[in-house]
């Protein structure tokens, strides 16, 4: 929230995916509420919350992306003539989408899961595996990616490089 730059870089990463190719973004959205919550002190970490003060805090919370997701998985499992799906994910909110692309519709879903514990999708999977939590930053895209025909390129952040 103090980086004033994230956004632009993520606005420079997304576009970057696009000018690759074979990438749509689904976007969800974030709120920001300003809220009080109890403070944590060191020395006291298993006092009551009722022992602590509070502190006022902007809390950031990711709405909309997961039933995006699940939604464009399903559309695309009636509508899309596709018979595997990839989703990486932990998360278990994609658990009913994946019942019934796999035993109502009979296609295909692999999951990886790049989270830090085995996720309840394995139960729900064709094939499911757990993947370092770096692999993902071991696939970065390269440093310059052209955009359009006038030889305009996006560069990668020298701060998101390996």
């Amino acid at each position: 929230p103090h980086d004033d730059a994230a956004i632009e870089l993520q606005n420079v990463y997304l576009q970057a995916l696009e000018a690759r190719g074979g990438v749509r973004i689904i976007y969800g959205g974030y709120n920001k509420n300003k809220i009080f919550l109890p403070s944590v002190d060191q020395r006291c970490l298993d006092c009551d919350v009722s022992t602590r003060g509070l502190v006022r805090v902007m809390k950031f919370e990711e709405k909309r992306t997961d039933v995006n997701i699940a939604t464009e998985l399903l559309h695309d499992a009636y509508t899309g003539g596709i018979d595997s799906f990839v989703l990486i994910s932990g998360d278990s909110d994609f658990i009913a989408p994946l019942v019934l692309i796999r035993h109502e519709l009979g296609r295909q879903v692999v999951v990886f899961n790049p989270k830090d514990r085995r996720s309840d999708l394995a139960n729900y999977a064709s094939f499911y595996k757990d993947i370092p939590r770096d692999l993902p930053s071991m696939c970065q895209l390269p440093d310059a990616i052209p955009i359009g025909t006038r030889g305009n390129l996006i560069c990668r952040p020298a701060a998101w490089r390996l």
